[in-house]
Order: structure tokens, then sequence, then C-alpha cells
């Protein structure tokens, strides 16, 4: 092991054995090794599993309904997860840039390498392509993560798994309102009505959110409608249906600038893009199922979506820089866990199941002549087709439990070109398969403390849009940029009980062609991409939660070194940083109840410096961000209301937000947020 990575890993062990020395003069001990399960549907495993048991580095966030936040972006609800990090939460039109481990570091727009689902439907597209946009945040009741290579379950671009179960119907008939104003011209309105009936229920909710921006040039407006209905047929059966539409007609790219620019003023809009309207519009639905079914302790679950997107955007160059994206796309599934009797107080389960996913993009480029579309320049189909199929053995004891799996994915890929003025016919077709085994164990040390290792595969193959952008000019797929692949191995440690929760986890492996992304000259603004050569991943993950009585302790911290192990581009990277991920990162949240009816929340955020290029020329440095919330519930009849009041970046620190990798002439930089205060108002009857 290396020697940062090894003082690392002591320190941390230090910490979290004083933490538990301290606990255990508190709580009796019990030197009995008897697992107590407590099994909940993780979605994020695709199986019921008690959390203590499970085979792999997990992180799993539950939310009220009183949530108080800024709810500016999905940014907030995701700090107190180590290995992850977070990026750009206020350029809408970029949207918010998510890496674990380092996946999805690389992500010009969207999320990329890791896998995005929903109440159970997969919101990633088959080609691993991602966005948050249509996401409600209002309606998140738990977040569960799973911080490692997952294509086991998943398939293609499992860099790690991030699953958002929202809020099921109540048991009462509910209106609830909610209205958020906050500086920079930002307000919210939402409206959710709860019907409940003798077999479950339907929820669904209205919410607009315009934001002017504390950039020039860079407004949002979204509205947004969700539904969803749930339906249980008698105590074995559940049937869960939703439905969201997302209308999105402005978000503005103010856009990246060189640090110069930055350092002289650093809420001016890049020129370029305002002179060319760089933004995007975008309309967006999706209507899926879910199932599950339980008979003599097997369950049988399966889903179905389909989904539509319409994309119009505009970039900052005039060849091809207006942009139309037509997508489609749907997808079913189905899994059976069968579970044996117990022998010998051994007992086994085979998990066995496949997924179908099939996508169309029709992309349209113009001339953008300063936000209008000018000519056509290009016409295509791009499809992705992906059949994956899987099976999990797991065998399991009262200390012992283990996992074995394998996938194979036949991936197809086509590009169709209908722009045949220049008499040329660049159609093109791709065939990506994989095979992703994992193998993971846990053992009970006592009855609140497990020792748990993992070893996957994954791989990652590039998104259609990253296989149609040639920098040679050719037109067809890139063919030069191939499969990213991904082997790592963890070993960790956690504590659950009813008070304390920690975890230490150390990880290593190391990535071949890696996709990275960069510019060139001709076309600023664009994104290009290639391989990188290898790239080894080491680092220590760390948690600690702690509840008191009045008062709850909330620390994650992060350690990571992910360098560039070999290269095969004409610049010699090897040792060199991986952009776009800080080497250190933390979280402290206190949540302090006053009385009852009143809390105070404050979190503390560290940010370690950052590369934003291969060739580490360019370091953006370490920043501490603070945040401040205090909120009261008012009860008044059958209203029950609660107000909150607080303020972002307390400090009003100077700092860059978006760093836009391998970007052409240094223009890596893009503000993060100065000092906004928001005031928060929600009634249910």
């Amino acid at each position: 092991m290396i020697g940062p990575l090894r003082t690392h890993f002591f320190f941390i062990t230090f910490l979290f054995s004083a933490f538990s020395l301290i606990h255990a003069q508190q709580v009796p001990n019990d030197s009995i090794a008897e697992v107590q399960l407590q099994e909940v549907e993780i979605t994020a495993l695709r199986q019921r599993q008690d959390l203590l048991r499970v085979p792999a580095a997990f992180s799993l966030k539950t939310f009220s309904d009183s949530y108080t936040g800024g709810q500016r972006s999905l940014q907030e609800y995701l700090y107190q997860i180590p290995g992850l990090n977070t990026l750009n939460s206020s350029n809408y039109a970029q949207d918010l840039r998510i890496s674990i481990r380092g996946f999805g570091s690389r992500a010009a727009f969207g999320i990329r390498g890791i896998k995005l689902v929903v109440d159970q439907i997969p919101e990633t597209t088959p080609d691993g392509q991602g966005q948050l946009d249509n996401i409600p945040l209002d309606l998140i009741e738990r977040i569960s993560v799973l911080r490692g290579p997952s294509s086991l379950r998943f398939g293609n671009a499992s860099g790690g798994v991030i699953s958002i179960d929202t809020r099921d119907p109540g048991d009462e008939v509910a209106h609830r309102f909610s209205s958020r104003l906050g500086t920079y011209g930002q307000y919210q309105y939402t409206y959710s009505l709860t019907l409940p009936s003798t077999a479950g229920g339907l929820i669904m909710q209205l919410s607009h959110q315009k934001i002017n921006g504390f950039r020039d040039h860079s407004a949002v407006e979204t509205s947004m409608l969700n539904a969803k209905f749930l339906h249980r047929f008698n105590s074995s059966t559940k049937w869960v249906t939703q439905f969201n539409y997302t209308d999105s007609p402005l978000a503005e790219d103010p856009g990246a600038v060189n640090l110069t620019d930055f350092e002289r003023d650093p809420l001016a809009a890049r020129p370029q893009n305002e002179a060319f309207a760089a933004g995007e519009r975008i309309r967006h639905y999706k209507i899926g199922s879910s199932l599950t079914y339980d008979f003599k302790g097997n369950t049988l679950s399966g889903y179905g979506f389909f989904s539509g997107r319409y994309f119009e955007g505009f970039l900052p160059f005039a060849n091809g820089g207006a942009v139309i994206l037509d997508r489609l796309y749907a997808g079913q599934g189905a899994s059976m866990v069968l579970r044996s009797s117990t022998v010998a107080t051994w007992s086994s389960q085979w998990q066995i199941g496949y997924d179908w996913a099939a996508q169309k993009d029709n992309r349209k480029r113009y001339v953008n002549e300063n936000g209008q579309r000018g000519d056509l320049t290009l016409n295509q189909d791009e499809r992705f087709s992906s059949f994956g199929t899987y099976a999990i053995y797991e065998l399991s004891n009262r200390n012992f439990l283990a996992q074995m799996g394998l996938r194979y994915d036949a991936n197809q890929l086509r590009l169709d070109d209908f722009y045949l003025i220049d008499s040329v016919d660049t159609s093109d077709a791709l065939q990506l398969n994989a095979f992703s085994p994992q193998f993971g164990a846990s053992y009970a040390l006592s009855r609140q403390t497990s020792l748990f290792f993992n070893a996957s595969r994954a791989y990652e193959t590039p998104a259609l849009s990253e296989l149609a952008n040639s920098p040679s000019g050719d037109l067809g797929f890139n063919k030069a940029l191939d499969v990213q692949r991904t082997q790592m191995f963890e070993l960790g440690i956690r504590k659950r009980d009813q008070a304390t929760q920690w975890e230490l986890v150390l990880f290593s492996g190391t990535t071949t062609n890696d996709i990275l992304p960069y510019e060139l000259e001709a076309f600023p603004g664009r994104s290009f991409f290639r391989n990188a050569g290898s790239t080894q991943r080491d680092g220590v993950e760390a948690s600690y939660l702690r509840r008191f009585k009045r008062l709850d302790i909330d620390l994650v911290y992060t350690y990571m070194k992910l360098q560039f192990s070999g290269s095969n581009l004409a610049q010699e990277l090897e040792g060199n940083s991986l952009p776009g991920v800080p080497d250190h990162s933390a979280s402290l949240q206190l949540s302090y109840a006053i009385s009852k009816s009143t809390n105070l929340q404050y979190q503390r955020l560290f940010r370690g410096s950052l590369f934003a290029d291969d060739a580490n020329m360019h370091k953006v440095p370490s920043l501490w961000l603070d945040h401040l919330t205090v909120s009261r519930q008012i009860q008044w009849g059958q209203t029950s209301s609660r107000l909150a009041i607080g303020v972002q970046n307390l400090a009003n620190v100077s700092y860059a937000d978006n760093i836009r990798i391998n970007a052409f002439g240094g223009r890596f930089y893009e503000s993060g947020l100065p000092r906004q205060f928001f005031l928060s108002l929600s009634a249910s009857l």
C-alpha cells in the first residue's frame, strides 16, 4: 500500500477506534456473536438485505417530508455520503456532476458512469447517460448509494449506483403547500395531494421553480408534474406506477472562463456564450410500473417503463452549434429470488434476473446564428439496445454471508445517416459485450459490528453522444474510443445500533481505457472524448453518525489517490492525478433540537484541491463552505406548518464550482454560489 494511503488509513482507524471506545463506555457490551436480522428493501442492491450484512460499501440516507434545505439541486441530499463528490450545482444547462470514486467525473453535462434509479425504474439510458432535471426533490424519502462498481446488478455504466425512493401515499387525505424564496431571484412553489385507498393510494405533485441566477446569463425555469399510484392486491403483491412530466423552457449556460477572467469578475458570463445564446430547453416525460410478488418465502419482481426527451440546445460556436435531440427509450426487466430451507444452520438463495433496454436518439445539428438555427449540418439516428442477464448465489449462517454472481451484457449500437447532401452515407454499427463477475462476503463480529470484503468488475461503454463526436472530423462512430473497464477490491468494517453508525472502507482498483473529455480550438465549448490509458484508484472512506438526545452528529471523510498508471496519449501522463476529483473531501453536519418545535442545522464542507487538466498544469485550490438553517414547527388547529430560514455559503467564499476538464484556452472555471439566503414555508392539512 502506498505511503500516504497507509498514513490516512491508520489515522482514520485510530479516530474510529476512539469513537468506539467512548461509545463502549455508554452502551453495555454484548459478547454474544448473534446478528439481529432487520431486512429492508434496498433498491440499490435490488434485494432485501439486513443493512449490517451488506457485503459492499453502501450508504443509506432518509429524509422527512419537512426537509428544510434550499432545494437548489440534488447536491444537498448527497453531502453526507463518503466517496461521492459533486460539482456544478448552479449551471442548470450542464446539470449537477456527480462522481463516485472518480467515476462520473468526466461528464461534460449530465451524469456518466453512475447508474440512477428512481422507484426501481432506471433513470439512466442504456448507453449510460443520466440527468437530474426531472427528479422531484420535494418527494425524496430515501437515497441508497452503492459506492463501488456494480455492473453485476445494473450492467453498463455502473461505477456506482444512486437509487432514489420517493414517498408513498399516506393513510389520510392530505394537502401540502410549500414555497421557497431565495436571493438571486429564486422562487419555488409546490402543491402535493394525497388520496388514500384501502389498498394503497395516489400521491400527486405540481411544482414550479425559477432562478434568475447569480451569474450573467444563468437563469433557469422548470415546471414539473409527478404522480405515484400504489396498489396492494393482497399482503404479498404490490403494484406501483409512476408518471413524470418536466418542462424546462429556459436553462442558460454562462460558460467557463480562464483564471484571469475568473479572478477579475467571477460572476460574468463568457461573452461568446451570451453572443450565441448558449443554453437549453427540454421537455421530458416518463411512465413506469413495478410489481412485487412474495410467495412461499420467495420473491418475484418486475418493471417496465417508457420515456421521451426533447432537447434543444445552443452551444457557443457557429458550425453545428445548434442542436436538436429527440430521444425515446424504454426498458423492461424482472428478477426472482428463490430461498432454500435452512439446513444445519446454513441457508442459501438464488437471484436470477434480466434487463432489456433500447434507446433511439434523433440528432440534428444546425449552424448557430447568434441563438437562431441556420442551415442543417447533421441529421442522424443513433440507437443503443442492450440485453443483460445475471445470477447471484448467496450462502449464509448466523454470522457469515457470501455472495457471488455473474452477468453478461450484449450491447448493440447503430448509426443511420439521413444527411446525404454530401453524398456520403456514414451509417455505422458496433457490438460491445461484457462479462461482469462479483464476489462479496461479510462476517458479524457482534450483534452490531461486521467486516466485509468485495471484489468486482465493471464496464462502461462510451455514450452515443461521445461516439458521435469525432475529433478527426470523420462522420460515423469514433471507433478509436474503446470501452472503459474496472476491477476493484474493497475491505470494510461497520457498526450499526440505535444511537451510533460508523463505517470504514479501503478500496483499490484499476481502470483501463479511462474515457476523458477535451476540447479543440475550432469548437470551444464542445466536448470530445478519448481513452487515457490506465488509472489506479486507491482510497479510504469513513462515516460516523451519533445520535444524542437533542444533537445528531454526522461526519464523513474521503481520501482518494486516483492516478494515471499508464497512458496511450502522446503526452506522458504517468503518475498524474485524474482531473476533476479532489484528493480529500469531508462534511460535518450538526442537527440540534433547540426545543420540540425548533431545530438548528449547521453544515461545514471541505473540498480538497483538484486538477483541471490531464497534464496537472492547472490546480484548483481547496475550500471550506458553511451552511446554516433554523426551522420551526407551527401548529394551527388541523394545519401543521414549518418555517425555515437559511443561508448557504455563510462566509461568502469565492470559489470555482464547475470545473470543465481539459477545456481549450484554460477555460476551466465557473463560479460557485455566493452567499445565498432563503426562506421556506410549508403547510399540511
